[in-house]
C-alpha cells in the first residue's frame, strides 16, 4: 500500500470504540485538517470519517481481518511486519499518533515526520501484564526479545518524538534510550466547555462513578467488592468490555453497570455523581481530567495518572483535586474513603485545574509543530 498526498497525513493505530485515544485523535485531526487518516483497522461501529472531521480513512486490504481487538493482539507481530510494507508521502507533513503497529509504516515528507506516542507497547515491554502464565511467558520469551529490538529500532527512526506524559517520557528513556518531549493530551471539547457551580451537590454525596473498560488487566474486582459490602455508597460504572456481563451478574447490589455511553450521556451521569473512583494503575488518563472539568474530586490509586494529572490532597491540603491510596485493595480503598468523604472539596478550584488540559491549547501546539514550520 502506497499513499501520496499534498496535504498532511495522520496515522493512527486502530479505530474501534470512541475511547481516550480516539478522542485525542479527533483533536489532532481538528488541529491539522489532514487529507487522509491511515490506520491498521477500522470497526464500522462508528462513522469515523465524520467523527474525525470528514477526512478520508484508509486501511490496508488486510485490515478487515483484524478488526477484533483480540485477533489484533494475537497477530500483532504479523501486523507490524505488514505495516512495514505501507508507505506514505506527504508534501506538508506526516503526524504518526501511535504506540504500537502503525508507527512501523514508512513515512516521508518534504517538511516533517512526527511520532506522538503513549506508553511503550505493553505486550512487548511488559508481557507479564498480558500473559499471567509463567509457562506461556517462558515459551514466548524469544519472540518477545525479537519484537523488543524491532520496536526500539522502529522508534529510533523518528527524529521528532513526543509523548503524552512525563511517565511515558521516562519509560522511553529507560527502555529505549530515546529522548522525547511531553505533550499532555486534552479532553473532549464538550468537557472543556462546561461551567459549574462552586460547590458539589450534596444530594449525590454517596454516589460515585467509575469509567473504565471492563477487562481483567484493569484489576477492578476489589472496587466492586468494596461497594457491594457498603450500606450507603453506590457506584455507577461507565464502560463495556469482555467482563461486562460477568461483572453485571456478580455485582448488582450497589453497582450499576451502564455500558458504553456517548459523551453527552457520560457527562450527565458523571455530573450526577459526587466523585470519580480511579482504581487502575495507569500512566495517563483523560478520565481524571474529565472529572476535574465537572468539578469532581478523584479518589484513586496512587500512580502516574493521578500524580501527573491531579493535585494530591497529601501534598496540598487546602487546594487539592484528588486523594490517592497506596494499593489496589479493599482495605486501602476503604481507609481512603473514610478520609475522602470528610474533606470539603472545592469544586470551582477543581474545575479551574482542568483548564491546563485545554483542547484549544493542545490544538495550538499541534498546529505549531506541523503546520507553522
Amino acid at each position: 500500500m502506497k499513499v501520496y498526498s499534498k496535504n498532511i497525513i495522520v496515522v493512527a493505530d486502530k479505530l474501534q470504540d470512541m475511547g481516550g485515544g480516539e478522542i485525542v485523535l479527533s483533536q489532532i485531526c481538528e488541529a491539522l485538517k489532514p487529507g487522509i487518516v491511515i490506520t491498521t483497522s477500522v470497526n464500522d461501529k462508528h462513522d469515523w470519517c465524520k467523527l474525525l472531521g470528514n477526512v478520508e480513512v484508509l486501511t490496508p486490504f488486510w485490515g478487515r481481518f483484524v478488526t477484533n481487538r483480540y485477533i489484533w493482539f494475537l497477530f500483532y507481530p504479523v501486523i507490524c511486519l505488514l505495516m512495514r510494507r505501507v508507505s506514505v508521502y506527504s508534501e506538508k507533513g506526516v503526524f504518526v499518533y501511535s504506540s504500537s503497529a502503525s508507527k512501523f509504516l514508512k513515512a516521508e515528507s518534504r517538511k516533517k515526520v512526527i511520532l506522538y506516542s503513549n506508553f511503550p507497547a505493553r505486550g512487548v515491554f511488559f508481557p507479564e501484564d498480558f500473559f499471567k502464565s509463567r509457562a506461556v511467558r517462558f515459551f514466548i520469551k524469544p519472540l518477545i526479545a525479537v519484537l523488543r529490538n524491532y520496536e526500539i529500532g522502529c522508534v529510533k527512526r523518528y527524529k521528532d518524538i513526543y509523548v503524552i506524559s512525563q511517565a511515558c517520557r521516562e519509560e522511553y528513556k529507560k527502555l529505549m534510550n530515546v529522548e522525547s518531549t511531553v505533550l499532555n493530551c486534552p479532553t473532549d471539547n464538550r468537557f472543556s466547555e462546561i461551567e459549574i457551580d462552586n460547590k458539589l451537590d450534596k444530594n449525590y454525596r454517596h454516589t460515585f462513578v467509575l469509567v473504565s473498560r471492563l477487562v481483567d488487566w484493569k484489576d477492578l474486582d476489589y472496587v466492586f467488592e468494596y461497594f457491594e459490602s457498603q450500606s450507603i455508597f453506590k457506584l455507577k460504572i461507565i464502560g463495556d468490555g469482555a467482563l461486562f456481563t460477568y461483572y453485571r451478574k456478580k455485582f448488582n447490589k450497589n453497582c450499576s453497570f451502564l455500558g458504553y455511553l456517548e459523551t453527552s450521556e457520560k457527562i450527565s451521569v458523571m455530573g450526577s455523581s459526587y466523585a470519580l473512583i480511579f482504581p487502575s494503575v495507569q500512566e495517563w488518563s483523560l478520565v481524571t481530567i474529565e472529572a476535574s472539568s465537572l468539578g469532581l474530586p478523584v479518589l484513586g490509586v496512587k500512580c502516574a495518572a493521578t500524580t501527573e494529572t491531579q493535585i494530591l490532597f497529601s501534598n496540598s491540603k487546602k487546594s487539592a483535586t484528588c486523594l490517592a491510596y497506596k494499593e489496589n485493595s479493599c482495605d486501602s480503598l476503604s481507609a481512603a474513603m473514610h478520609e475522602f468523604i470528610s474533606i470539603d472539596w472545592d469544586s470551582d478550584f477543581i474545575h479551574q485545574h482542568s483548564k491546563k488540559y485545554s483542547p484549544r491549547e493542545f490544538r495550538k501546539k499541534i498546529k505549531g509543530m506541523v503546520v507553522n514550520l
